[in-house]
């Protein structure tokens, strides 16, 4: 009797304890377990690294230990930020110290030169009331700048009967007279060309194929005999002369290997360059070819082959001539750019060259610099930026 009381007794403490815990279970949602991670985090949360993104919403919440930890997080956001938005920042940034003109031309200009240019640079501008020469009687390698007077001295000894051709006479493309470098007729050899298409080319394209076929039949040959080229160099310098263009001078033809290599080479001034642009505008009326080559030097300004990115886009007629002389480790080079802007229905007229004797480290830069130079004289000018300025001449 008394083992079954003991019995029973141990049933009922039994029972008790499992009321209990059933109870304990319902007030803690089934589980007991929550309570004891969220009384072990609290003093040990530092380690836990990957807590801080999850709680940095509930900043309210967030204990001194665990700023100092994500902390790092907001500082990294701004400097994601600031670089996505950079690269776009640069190009306003040229524009402002020029937007203020001093109304002194010349210092204005000289100040838009020694922001953009190297000071090895030279310039001449021509604009109606005014004039800039800065280092612009330098002589620099003239690379394709020569085919401008070549197209206007050959225009006018076929009108006057010197030329030994005409515009429609036919000349057929050998191998013999293919030379590196631009153009299009290289790669047209057994073709037979007008030497009206030639000389159109020899500008558009910047043919040198087609400047060197030209040159010998100023020339008196019938060929791209060296002979016969550095014969109609010397007509074209003879004319260049008779224009009273002061400062260029045409010695020998395109890819003439032989001229660089004893020096004698074709040079100019952007001075030079400026007043032939001047004189083929100004008498576009009288002067043999003048209207035919400003029409193909606007095509050359809307029409760029080796940067087809760049266009007249602002609403302004661009005429212009220009070179390259590429550098090397063991010589340097040279940027030409020439060109006339005109602004339709506006006042704003102005010839600009530019002149940048370029290293091999330059060669990176020079074109984004003389771009910005252009596009600064602009705005000197007219008060506004012309992007459409900035597509520099690129001709070997």
């Amino acid at each position: 009797m008394r083992g079954r009381r003991a019995l029973l007794t141990s049933l009922a403490v039994a029972l008790l304890v499992i009321g209990v815990v059933a109870v304990s279970l319902f007030r803690n949602g089934g589980t007991s377990t929550p309570p004891t991670p969220t009384a072990a985090l609290a003093p040990s949360s530092p380690p836990v690294t990957p807590a801080p993104t999850a709680t940095i919403p509930a900043t309210s919440a967030i204990t001194p230990t665990e700023t100092s930890i994500i902390a790092p997080s907001p500082t990294v956001a701004p400097t994601a930020t600031v670089a996505v938005i950079r690269p776009t920042l640069p190009a306003p940034t040229p524009t402002p110290p020029a937007a203020t003109p001093t109304g002194n031309l010349t210092q204005d200009v000289r100040a838009a030169r020694a922001r953009d240019l190297p000071p090895t640079s030279s310039v001449t501008l021509l604009v109606l009331g005014g004039e800039v020469h800065l280092d612009d009687a330098r002589d620099d390698y003239a690379a394709s700048t020569i085919k401008l007077p070549l197209y206007l001295t050959l225009a006018h000894r076929i009108n006057t009967g010197e030329a030994g051709v005409t515009w429609e006479t036919p000349i057929t493309i050998r191998q013999e007279n293919v030379v590196g470098g631009t153009g299009v007729l290289q790669t047209m050899v057994g073709s037979t060309q007008s030497v009206r298409e030639i000389a159109r080319l020899m500008i558009v394209e910047s043919d040198n194929v087609g400047a060197n076929l030209l040159l010998g039949r100023l020339g008196g040959g019938q060929d791209t005999s060296r002979e016969h080229i550095r014969a109609g160099a010397a007509v074209v310098t003879a004319y260049l002369a008779a224009l009273g263009v002061d400062g260029m001078t045409v010695r020998h033809g395109l890819q003439d290997a032989q001229a660089f290599a004893t020096g004698m080479l074709n040079t100019t001034t952007t001075a030079a360059l400026a007043r032939l642009l001047q004189i083929t505008e100004r008498d576009r009326a009288t002067l043999d070819g003048a209207t035919d080559v400003l029409a193909l030097l606007s095509e050359r300004g809307t029409h760029n082959p080796w940067h087809p990115s760049d266009a007249v886009a602002c609403g302004l007629t661009v005429e212009r001539i220009g070179g390259i002389y590429p550098a090397t480790p063991d010589r340097d080079g040279v940027r030409h750019d020439a060109l006339i802007v005109t602004t339709p229905g506006n006042a704003a007229f102005y010839i600009l060259a530019v002149s940048v004797p370029t290293t091999p480290t330059l060669e990176r830069t020079v074109e984004a610099q003389i771009a910005r130079f252009e596009g600064d004289v602009h705005l000197v000018l007219t008060g506004w930026w012309a992007q459409c300025v900035d597509s520099t001449t690129r001709q070997t």
